[in-house]
């Protein structure tokens, strides 16, 4: 903690310091907490300095999809004595938010409650980041059938843009879904009465959802705010990107918007940014097709053409075939 004092008492005036001291004293509470309360740094920069000091990656949990019940028998207390938080899990290795990673009996409770797991990641989160990442993992029901039923008993959803609002819950865990079967583009489509959500898995569109169409402006809204969009613009089409952490990889969201006549139509593509070449065995194809595939592709010249709907897979199949044209 010393080398970390020194760092702060550099970035703040001797004033702020000394507030920041006493008050942490009088109330009790960590000196780090107490600086970002008063203002007197950012919580960006606040991880980024215990990052350095622990030699551990920051993480923003507001960034980051949470999996709502991914652990349950991890209760909400353990995490809170404890000032831990795990992510997700990733083969035979977990990965966990912890406030303080010098804490040996946090990790030795981590270690202890999940006893399958081989390998231990560890990320810096700052303890008002993580109370957040608590109460959106355990406060409130993140089903989508219960935030519709909750949406159906509020009256008021676009007051907050927080966690507590149903909307924000709403937006998240369709993105979850959809990260979770595999989609590669989510369908938003209004009707007269209804809206209805889609997931396009291997090419083919499926049906997830239908709501009624009174929750549909607020969730137009919302998607509209995270993707940088006008929000009061409904008669032209509108294109937009948001990038959120999803099993400790990087998502990009693409959002395309297009009005119709019961209201804008939205568009959500997935885009796994650390997705690399795939092999045509990786991607299913029986050996035959792979064989045919290799020594057409190997010609030097001729025609070879790839159809199918979007997400299909033309793409990924054309990336898959470049190392052999390389040649």
């Amino acid at each position: 903690m010393a080398l970390q004092e020194q760092r702060l008492q550099t970035i703040l005036s001797p004033d702020q310091w000394r507030v920041a001291t006493i008050e942490a004293q009088k109330q009790n509470r960590p000196l780090q907490d107490i600086l970002v309360s008063l203002g007197f740094i950012s919580e960006a920069l606040l991880s980024d300095l215990l990052a350095e000091d622990s030699a551990l990656p920051p993480l923003d949990l507001s960034k980051v999809l949470l999996l709502p019940d991914a652990f349950p028998d991890f209760t909400r207390d353990m995490a809170e004595t404890y000032q831990i938080l795990p992510l997700f899990e990733e083969n035979t290795s977990l990965h966990v938010a912890m406030v303080n990673p010098n804490d040996l009996l946090a990790r030795d409770k981590v270690r202890l409650s999940f006893p399958t797991f081989s390998v231990f990641h560890y990320y810096r989160v700052t303890s008002h980041h993580l109370m957040e990442g608590l109460s959106r993992t355990y406060d409130y029901d993140l089903s989508l059938e219960g935030i519709f039923k909750e949406m159906d008993q509020t009256a008021k959803i676009l007051d907050d843009g927080g966690y507590a609002n149903p909307t924000v819950r709403l937006v998240t865990v369709m993105l979850l879904e959809a990260v979770k079967n595999r989609a590669s583009d989510i369908h938003l489509e209004p009707e007269r009465y209804f809206i209805r959500i889609r997931h396009r898995i291997d090419g083919q569109l499926s049906q997830v959802i239908t709501f009624h169409e009174r929750h549909w402006k607020a969730l137009c809204i919302r998607l509209k705010l995270m993707a940088n969009l006008d929000i009061a613009e409904t008669r032209f089409p509108q294109n937009g990107r948001f990038s959120r952490f999803v099993w400790g990889k990087e998502l990009d969201f693409r959002l395309s918007t297009h009005p119709t006549y019961y209201g804008e139509n939205i568009v959500i593509r997935l885009l796994d940014k650390t997705q690399g070449i795939q092999s045509l065995e990786a991607l299913g194809f029986p050996s035959p097709q792979v064989s045919l595939l290799k020594r057409i592709a190997s010609h030097p010249q001729g025609l070879v053409i790839f159809t199918g709907p979007t997400g299909s897979g033309k793409t990924t199949t054309l990336y898959a075939l470049y190392p052999i044209w390389a040649l």
